[in-house]
């Protein structure tokens, strides 16, 4: 789960352990540690929602020039490092506006692709219109209905 501090910094304890937390630093502690904080400290800790696109996954979008950019061909200029309400932005500094994003892909730690999606079907987390990634829906095959 990730949190963050809400007001002022603080630093919290446990057996074997401690961080600092502060507005606006998200840190991603075990849900079990997450949930102690939080009844520990109510209003002064907040849960924050994950990214819709996390770093390391790739992302295919419109450059402006309206071309086609990033994705599994192109990972120096589509690895993303870092996703907020409003953009992406890569590993190369560059930010892309999300309404530029046309295509997200998953990946796992090594970098290996876990699934696939079109964002005008599936939505920036691939779970808009369905509970699986296109590339899974009907073994594969296109849903022409």
């Amino acid at each position: 789960m990730i949190v963050e501090a809400v007001g002022e910094s603080f630093v919290y304890r446990w057996p074997g352990g401690e961080i600092r937390l502060e507005p606006g630093k998200p840190i991603e502690l075990p849900d079990e540690r997450a949930q102690r904080l939080l009844a520990k400290v109510p209003g002064k800790v907040r849960v924050v929602p994950p990214p819709l696109i996390r770093p390391g996954w790739l992302v295919t979008y419109r450059d402006r020039d309206g071309r086609l950019r990033g994705g599994s061909d192109e990972r120096a200029v589509g690895t993303v490092s870092s996703c907020d309400e409003n953009f992406v932005t890569l590993t190369t500094s560059e930010q892309v506006p999300l309404g530029r994003i046309v295509g997200v892909t998953s990946t796992n730690d090594s970098g290996g692709i876990r699934a696939a999606w079109l964002v005008d079907r599936h939505g920036l987390d691939g779970m808009a219109s369905t509970n699986l990634p296109c590339e899974f829906e009907n073994n594969g095959k296109e849903n022409n209905s």
